[in-house]
């Protein structure tokens, strides 16, 4: 599918993503508890820039990439904030310094992106990660994604993928980030907070004084 395909459906998707919900406020309080302030952050497909926003008003620094111009500009227009970046673009085109990033951030993202997308994204992934760089992913489950695929296909987006848990853990594992949380919520999502095998080997070393 055509990139500028997927952009064209995103621009006209902003009325579903303008409303602060019940999903939103679950992953505000997953950033309380396992986002730290004072860092720098990287949100990838940010939308209207709820999220963004919110870790913004955390004290971070955000970096907030989006597809769709029109979804970038409704965010700079209504969830603006002075530490936040807003750029609209492919996350693919991107480039940033290696170690810009403390914590990158995808919610509702992975499953939108197109399946021989996968592995040049978790490229750009490495790319953006220092030794001690977390990645937060929120995300439907698999058989969610089959079960609606199956059942109600008009309720999906123009790339909905069902990614098994398996799936993501081999993806992380290939630019050598490991699980250290994992939480099934609501019958329906998963969240995961991913650290560099370096960091775990430290922190490992450290509880057990090696």
């Amino acid at each position: 599918m055509e990139i500028a395909e997927v952009q064209e459906f995103y621009d006209g998707y902003i009325d579903k993503l303008k409303t602060v919900n019940n999903r939103h406020q679950w992953v505000f309080n997953s950033i309380d508890r396992l986002i730290p302030q004072g860092i720098r952050v990287l949100d990838i497909g940010c939308g209207t820039g709820i999220t963004s926003r919110y870790l913004a008003n955390g004290n971070r620094d955000v970096v907030a990439v989006d597809l769709s111009p029109v979804l970038i500009q409704y965010a700079k227009t209504h969830n603006n904030h002075e530490r936040i970046k807003y750029i609209a673009d492919d996350i693919l085109n991107l480039e940033f310094y290696p170690d810009e990033f403390d914590i990158i951030t995808m919610v509702d993202v992975l499953e939108h992106i197109s399946t021989e997308s996968l592995p040049d994204l978790f490229q750009v992934l490495s790319s953006l990660s220092h030794e001690t760089t977390k990645i937060y992913l929120n995300i439907p489950s698999g058989d969610v994604m089959k079960w609606l695929r199956e059942n109600k296909p008009n309720d999906l987006q123009i790339v909905d993928n069902a990614i098994s848990t398996e799936r993501i853990l081999e993806l992380f594992k290939r630019i050598g980030h490991i699980p250290i949380y994992y939480q099934l919520y609501w019958q329906h999502y998963v969240e995961y907070l991913f650290i560099t095998k370096e960091e775990y080997n430290r922190q490992f070393k450290k509880a057990f004084n090696v």
